[in-house]
């Protein structure tokens, strides 16, 4: 039985050996590999913009994902430590600002990328954190409004220096070079965002609504600013279709199929060894265009019609 069985067992050590040299010359084969570990952190998926890119994200990805859910009561930040120190990720996806705040505290050496987090300039952002912007360029934004509505050559914005200082520079420079009058006007924790818009009111042709939060604070303040605009017709430019019911004329917001997908090439770039971009945060790669023509009449607007083919979707109600 011993000599029977002995050739098998120097073949078994003949193989094994074999795939040593293999192993040390091209490598762990891809079936004796770990998949990368990949955490995506939810500020909250109960809200449907967070819920998209998240699950866009997995299917775009080539592998599985541990989700972590820090909107429930039960996930403290000590928790999350603890399970990131238990699960040691090559890198962590986070949604939202929270997500990405409480991330890049636990771990600020850690590779990190952030998505879905308004004005991501205002973050201390941690050594190896990278990202995908919420905001469009502010330049491709302008030029689509100069594009549809041609006759417009002064458009207002309310801000909070908090919150959008750096991405409002760079908006009041990119219009500078387009020949647009951008009229902006700052506002603090005090300042009634209506009161700001009556000043500038008499001088403009158009109203830029950006994502600030002292600007629309609740909604009985966005239902004034909007009630003010449409009883003076002056058409207004948003970033969220959930504004086109109050009477905005224009749509311009991220596509956030593309953010979640945008993620998962970043996150397989980092982790797979594949050829990444030099950007440290990119801008969302896609955008959705919605334009409310029961507006542009009802303002009598002068629409370019040849810019029909931008738009994604056509509001008439």
């Amino acid at each position: 039985m011993k000599f029977i069985n002995r050739p098998k067992f120097l073949g078994c050590n003949l193989f094994f050996a074999i795939l040593g040299v293999l192993i040390v010359l091209f490598g762990t084969p891809f079936s004796l590999e770990r998949h990368p570990i990949v955490m995506v952190l939810n500020s909250n998926p109960s809200i449907e913009k967070y819920r998209t890119v998240h699950n866009e994200f997995k299917d775009a990805l080539g592998f599985p994902v541990i989700d972590v859910d820090i909107s429930t009561e039960w996930m403290t930040k000590t928790r999350l430590q603890n399970k990131i120190l238990d699960e040691s990720p090559d890198v962590i996806f986070c949604i939202g600002s929270q997500a990405y705040l409480m991330a890049n505290e636990i771990d600020p050496e850690g590779n990190i990328i952030f998505s879905m987090a308004i004005n991501w300039k205002r973050f201390d952002l941690g050594k190896n954190s990278k990202g995908i912007s919420m905001e469009l360029n502010p330049q491709l934004e302008l030029f689509v409004f100069k594009y549809l509505f041609p006759d417009i050559k002064t458009i207002g914005m309310i801000y909070s220096e908090k919150f959008n200082r750096e991405w409002v520079d760079l908006a009041v420079n990119s219009a500078k070079s387009m020949d647009i009058n951008l009229e902006v006007v700052s506002i603090d924790e005090v300042t009634q965002p209506l009161d700001s818009l009556k000043r500038i009111s008499d001088s403009i042709d158009a109203f830029w609504v950006i994502h600030d939060p002292l600007v629309l604070a609740n909604k009985a303040t966005v239902v004034d600013l909007f009630s003010f605009l449409n009883e003076r017709k002056i058409p207004s430019f948003v970033y969220n279709k959930a504004f086109a019911g109050l009477g905005a004329a224009l749509v311009i917001s991220p596509d956030l199929p593309t953010i979640g997908r945008q993620g998962a090439q970043y996150v397989e770039s980092l982790v797979l060894g594949s050829k990444a971009t030099d950007e440290s945060v990119q801008i969302p790669a896609g955008s959705h265009l919605s334009v409310n023509l029961k507006v542009v009449s009802d303002f009598a607007l002068n629409f370019n019609e040849d810019g029909l083919h931008m738009v994604n979707e056509i509001i008439d109600e």
